[in-house]
């Protein structure tokens, strides 16, 4: 099936335009401005409170698991690759030495 290249930003641009629509209406419906909620101390102290706590648990838990596995799967593809690359060789060498049917 054929995919036209413009449906992915099909996709992002109803996104933007409902998020606009959707603060409009916080605005004008409900008299809700984001921007004033945003800039208030209490707002900035508890995504300062969010972020600590991602980072804690990406220091504490995530990280050596994650390097860990991204380390062994990095040894794990290099053998993969060389195992792959030195079949293709021997299929090679196998090939070269088939007598020609010409």
């Amino acid at each position: 099936m054929n995919k036209n290249p413009s449906d992915n930003t099909s996709g992002f641009i109803k996104t933007i335009i409902l998020i606009i629509i959707a603060l409009a209406l916080l605005k004008f419906v409900f008299d809700f401005d984001v921007i004033d909620f945003l800039k208030k101390p209490e707002v900035g102290e508890w995504f300062r409170k969010l972020w600590d706590f991602v980072v804690g648990i990406w220091d504490n838990y995530i990280a050596r698991i994650f390097w860990f596995a991204y380390d062994n799967a990095k040894i794990l593809l290099t053998r993969c690759w060389e195992f792959v690359t030195g079949l293709l060789d021997i299929l090679n060498r196998a090939v070269d030495k088939m007598p020609n049917s010409n």
